[in-house]
């Protein structure tokens, strides 16, 4: 769809859309994923950091499933459920967070 916008000489502003445009809007696309996901870990491990019980508990689960399987998958993540349990918690805290300040946002 940009590509077309592009050949079809959309303006953007006071310019033409160009590839640079199409390049940097995927670049944030991209980005914005990453960015997101990178966030979210260093939330949870901080969280952990706080909670030396359960970062215990996290890394005992692990560690008995790394030295029985050698590594851990995607897939593995069934056979870990601690671990599994501290994600949905931080994901359902991340999006009570989203929620209540979206709904501050419109209160103004």
């Amino acid at each position: 769809m940009l590509l077309r916008l592009t050949k079809e000489e959309a303006v953007l502003g006071n310019d033409k859309l160009t590839r640079n445009h199409i390049k940097a809007i995927l670049m944030n696309v991209l980005l914005a994923g990453i960015d997101t996901s990178a966030i979210s870990i260093t939330w949870t491990m901080a969280e952990l950091a706080r909670n030396p019980r359960v970062m215990n508990k996290v890394q005992y689960e692990i560690r008995n499933h790394v030295k029985n399987k050698g590594s851990i998958t995607f897939d593995s993540i069934d056979q870990l459920p601690y671990l599994k349990m501290v994600i949905d918690q931080r994901n359902m805290e991340a999006t009570s967070c989203s929620t209540s300040s979206a709904s501050k946002r419109s209160n103004v």
